[in-house]
């Protein structure tokens, strides 16, 4: 996975400010943080190394966070800037 880092490196979203007020309640400031913290990690080095450093935390609201972000939020991302192709 380390082709996504590589590929979109300088592209790195700020996800959580693209969102609208929808985000979920549990969304605090700090989880927030600490998800663009995994985010950036996602970009400047790899998806492999976003994931270890989530699963390290051993926090189960930051790991279902991250995990909704990156299936829903940076799928939706990387589709509207057109890097990829919508599955059907």
């Amino acid at each position: 996975m380390r082709w996504l880092a590589k590929k979109y490196k300088n592209m790195r979203p700020n996800i959580l400010q693209e969102q609208d007020d929808s985000s979920p309640s549990y969304f605090t400031q700090d989880l927030k943080d600490k998800i663009q913290e995994l985010i950036d990690i996602v970009f400047s080095q790899s998806l492999d190394a976003g994931i270890k450093m989530a699963a390290k935390s051993n926090n189960p609201a930051l790991i279902d966070a991250f995990h909704d972000v990156l299936v829903d939020e940076l799928y939706k991302t990387l589709l509207e800037r057109q890097k990829i192709k919508e599955v059907k």
